[in-house]
């Protein structure tokens, strides 16, 4: 049996829903750049693959920001979330989602 990926699923998440649930999200934390990157951007995903988001803001953002962000985040789109900031990524990695990362706002 192939493996279906969250774009491929009907009814599973695909960009354009990324965006629709979590730029809201996004906007009201003050996030000014998000974008996805991994299986997801690279069109791997299986139902079961977290979301990767790569962010940045315009304000100094605590951990527990970051934890509430990435929870309500979670919530919205109804699967795991991992949330990096620009700032913190170690280059190689940063090289690595630079080449493959798709814009959501």
């Amino acid at each position: 049996m192939a493996r279906l990926s969250i774009k491929q699923k009907r009814g599973a998440l695909n960009i354009h829903d990324i965006k629709r649930k979590a730029v809201p999200i996004l906007k009201k934390a003050g996030v000014t750049h998000s974008s996805v990157f991994g299986s997801v951007a690279r069109g791997e995903a299986k139902i079961s693959s977290d979301i990767d988001m790569l962010i940045d803001f315009d304000r100094k953002m605590t951990l527990l920001d970051l934890v509430g962000l990435e929870q309500e985040l979670e919530s919205a789109l109804g699967r795991e979330v991992d949330i990096v900031t620009r700032r913190s990524l170690y280059q190689p990695l940063k090289r690595r989602i630079d080449k493959e990362e798709i814009f959501i706002m």
